[in-house]
């Protein structure tokens, strides 16, 4: 079998290794974690940065909630497990990804 795909997006906004990341449940946002602390909230149809956290521990795991699209947990190495809200209210893509 063949696997086809194709480069949809590149996100030039990363300074530290990936150490996780998640989209959220409607797959219109992308979260990424990062070795040097940072959380990064993308849209997906657009690339833009919609909200950016940084902490002093690397960024371990991510999870929306299933039914609170605006809220992320975000766990840490050093064991603070953050619940971020992300801020949709300036965000419209007319994108149809």
């Amino acid at each position: 079998m063949n696997i086809v795909y194709y480069r949809a997006r590149t996100l030039w906004d990363i300074k530290s290794p990936i150490t996780c990341l998640s989209f959220s449940s409607t797959g219109k946002e992308l979260a990424i974690g990062m070795a040097d602390g940072t959380l990064k909230i993308f849209t997906v149809c657009s690339g833009e940065v919609l909200q950016s956290i940084s902490r002093s521990s690397p960024v371990t795991t991510l999870l929306w909630h299933p039914w609170n699209l605006r809220s992320l947990f975000v766990g840490y190495e050093d064991g603070r497990l953050d619940i971020v809200k992300v801020d949709l209210s300036s965000f419209l893509c007319s994108k149809g990804y």
